[in-house]
Order: structure tokens, then C-alpha cells, then sequence
């Protein structure tokens, strides 16, 4: 998965914890999505969105490979 920068979408709300994130740098990479998506609340405390975790390892793993393929 190629690296990409976290809040980057120019005019998009994002919450005050996904922008902190981003402006200090962090990068979106497979194990990092993985782990948002397994547990989105306790990786970006705060965060707006509301996003349901993914408990299943191969479902997240699956979900990670397939958003690569698009970038």
C-alpha cells in the first residue's frame, strides 16, 4: 500500500483528532489502517466519524488490500 498522508482531502471537516494526526505528520500504510480499522475510537480518541471496528483479522487485512489497489 503506498504511503499517504492522513486528513489530506482539501475542503473535508475532519475532526480535531484525525487533523492533529495529519498535521504531526502521520502517514496512512497497511498496518496503520489495519489498525484503525480493528479500533478507529481508541487510535484517534475524539474522532467525529463514527466507524464500527472490524474484529476479523482477514476481513480487515481484505478490506486494507482491496482500498490499495485504488490508490
Amino acid at each position: 500500500m503506498p504511503r499517504a498522508d492522513l486528513a489530506e482531502l482539501a475542503g473535508f471537516a475532519y475532526s480535531p483528532a484525525l487533523r492533529a494526526a495529519g498535521d504531526g505528520g502521520l502517514v496512512w500504510d497497511q498496518a496503520r489502517l489495519e489498525r484503525f480499522l480493528a479500533d478507529p475510537e481508541g487510535m484517534f480518541p475524539g474522532m467525529w466519524m463514527s466507524y464500527p471496528r472490524i474484529r476479523s483479522a482477514d476481513e480487515r487485512r481484505a478490506l486494507a488490500t482491496f482500498i490499495a489497489a485504488y490508490e
